[in-house]
This record gives structure tokens, C-alpha cells and sequence, in this order.
């Protein structure tokens, strides 16, 4: 009768704090020159504390937010595995390609909103072409995720041969659209892929621990290794 009565509301907000506070630090590490500040080094003492209050909440209440037997499955790990690649990959993007188009070619916000329709277009045709791999074609996850992987391989490729300081907008549409096509195709895969290997009880979980991955640490993880590496 009440559904949100149950909620572990504080293992809620002590898992958000984690990756509030993982996300602040690969951040703004660049900005505060790491362990050159006091602030970055307060945190960084504070993130494993918050983290350990979190697995212990998790061990010893009866509902926990995130329930211990949601990681017991081990084929979630291939699909965090490649949630992993999946955000390494597509990092570059905000790390390397808009700091390049809007320092060195001057793009502006309406050249921006030009990519933005084009990202959206290829995630739409993205999400369309695995409704028709699935139902139609009846083929394996593992090719399907060839294709995607393939595609953001091309993004990659085409982005770093292509890209000069006299290139046109235009040629950026077509890259732009095969990311997120790929993206597209590892995300709706991979989310179908784990709602068959995790019973009902524990698949919501499982979504909150891959988006963990796909839309905390492991970006801005990526994208501060992406910037630091360019001071060498």
C-alpha cells in the first residue's frame, strides 16, 4: 500500500555520497593539481570511509538499498566488463573532441546543437536497429555488440585521421552518428542482457551497479586519465 515505506533511504544516500565524491575527484584532481591540495587529499581520505559505511549497511540491515546477493551473479561481471570499454571509449569524446572543437576550430553553441541532432539521430537508429537484430533476425548479443563496438572503432578512427584545424563542420556529422549509434547498440544490449541473467528482485539493482559505471566513476575516470596523459 505504501511502496516507498521499505526504501533504504539512507544506504541511498550514502551510495550517491560514494560517487558524489569519486566523481568530484577525477573532476577536479586536473584543477587542483591532485595531491598538491589539501581539499583533494580531505576527500580523497573521506571516499573510502563513505564507501566502507555503505558495505556495511549493506551486510547488516535486512533491505539494504543494494542487496549483497545483487554482485553474487557472476555473469554481471562480463557486462560491467564491458560497460568499461564501452565508457573508455566514448570518453574522448568530451575529453579530447570539445575542448579541440570549441579551443582550436571556435565552434559555437548553434554548431553544437548541429552535432547534438546528429547524436540523436544515430541513437535513435541505433535503438531501432536492435528491436530489428532481436525480433526480427533472431541473432546473438555477442554479434550485435560486434557491430556496436565496430562502430565506435570507426568513430575513433575517423576522428583522429580527420580531424586538422581547417576541417569542416560537415565532416563531423557522420563520426558524430556512428558513436552514437554504437553507443546506443552496447547500451539497449547489454540493459537486455542483464535483465535475462537477473530475476526480477535483484535486476533493478543490477541496473543501479552498471550505472555506476556507465554514468559515474568510470567516465570521468577515463576522461581525467584522457587529460592528464595530454600534459605528456
Amino acid at each position: 500500500k505504501i511502496p516507498l515505506i521499505s526504501v533504504d533511504w539512507l544506504g541511498c544516500v550514502l551510495w550517491s555520497l560514494v560517487l558524489l565524491e569519486g566523481i568530484w575527484i577525477f573532476t577536479y584532481g586536473e584543477y587542483y593539481n591532485w595531491f598538491d591540495s589539501n581539499v583533494f587529499r580531505m576527500v580523497c581520505c573521506i571516499w573510502p570511509v563513505t564507501l566502507a559505511f555503505c558495505i556495511a549497511r549493506m551486510l547488516h540491515i535486512r533491505h539494504p538499498y543494494i542487496d549483497v546477493a545483487a554482485f553474487r551473479y557472476r555473469r554481471l561481471y562480463p557486462v560491467l566488463g564491458l560497460f568499461v570499454v564501452l565508457e573508455v571509449m566514448c570518453a574522448t569524446s568530451k575529453s579530447l573532441q570539445t575542448p579541440f572543437m570549441s579551443a582550436v576550430l571556435g565552434y559555437g553553441a548553434m554548431t553544437t546543437a548541429r552535432l547534438s541532432i546528429c547524436e540523436l539521430a544515430g541513437t535513435l537508429i541505433g535503438c531501432l536497429f536492435v528491436l530489428w537484430w532481436i525480433k526480427c533476425l533472431h541473432q546473438k548479443y555477442t554479434r550485435l555488440l560486434s557491430v556496436g563496438f565496430a562502430a565506435i572503432l570507426v568513430y575513433l578512427l575517423a576522428m583522429y585521421f580527420c580531424l586538422s584545424p581547417y576541417v569542416n563542420v560537415e565532416a563531423l556529422y557522420v563520426p558524430t552518428m556512428l558513436r552514437a549509434f554504437g553507443y546506443a547498440i552496447f547500451f539497449v544490449a547489454l540493459t537486455i542482457c542483464l535483465e535475462e541473467i537477473m530475476p526480477f528482485q535483484h535486476f533493478f539493482m543490477g541496473l543501479t551497479i552498471c550505472g555506476f559505471i556507465r554514468n559515474g566513476l568510470v567516465d570521468s575516470m577515463a576522461s581525467a586519465g584522457y587529460a592528464h596523459s595530454l600534459r605528456y
